[in-house]
């Protein structure tokens, strides 16, 4: 999974970066932690201009899916595993600490999308980040996009 700053694309290939994004990737963009649990970094969208609209067998668009919904699952193992702690809590303390949910979290367990257990449809939720993100993209890059979806799921049909 890219790291948030980092787009899919930018997680390949070899260059004079290379030592400095281990570094970085050994810990110093590590997820906020709480209640004794790392929340995952949402990953970067690609940057503008990083698809070359050549129709490359996978497109930088195709990785950021992928990172979507290993985020999205790591996403839903930490709420899992956050509200197995608030469980074992006093009620008064884990209506207390239910206050303090963090923003990086999304919805409580319950609310929105989310089930009571803190997990989520993976691919669906990734899904719909991505069409958000497509919707920001130049129309040119939009259009291309959607033409390739619309291959793709065509010859998945054959």
């Amino acid at each position: 999974m890219a790291l948030e700053g980092e787009s899919a694309a930018g997680s390949v290939g070899a260059g004079k970066g290379d030592k400095a994004k281990e570094k970085v990737e050994q810990g110093a963009t590590k997820g906020k932690e709480w209640m004794g649990v790392e929340i995952p970094l949402k990953p970067a969208a690609p940057e503008e201009g990083g698809c070359c609209m050549s129709g490359c067998a996978v497109c930088v668009y195709d990785l950021y899916l992928s990172d979507l919904e290993d985020f999205q699952l790591s996403l839903a193992s930490a709420r899992k595993a956050i509200m197995a702690r608030l469980d074992a809590l006093p009620a008064a303390e884990k209506e207390r600490r239910m206050k303090e949910w963090p923003d990086e979290l999304g919805d409580k367990p319950g609310e929105g999308v989310v089930g009571k257990e803190g997990g989520v449809d993976a691919k669906r939720e990734a899904e719909k980040e991505l069409e958000r993100e497509r919707k920001t993209l130049d129309p040119t890059v939009r259009a291309f996009l959607e033409m390739e979806a619309r291959l793709k799921a065509k010859s998945k049909d054959r």
